[in-house]
């Protein structure tokens, strides 16, 4: 959903959200997901302390 808002605003040029605006911050986003074995350490660590 915030992958498509992104590109909303740059197809309808709203504000100064420009193309390369738009990459950077998607790759920003991106590269903020964790690795996947790092997500069940998160997950397993939680459940531990419950």
């Amino acid at each position: 959903m915030i992958t498509m808002a992104y590109l909303e605003m740059v197809k309808e040029e709203k504000g100064d959200f420009t193309s390369d605006r738009c990459v950077d911050t998607l790759i920003k986003l991106l590269n903020s997901i964790p690795e996947p074995n790092v997500l069940k350490e998160m997950y397993k660590n939680r459940k531990n302390d419950d």
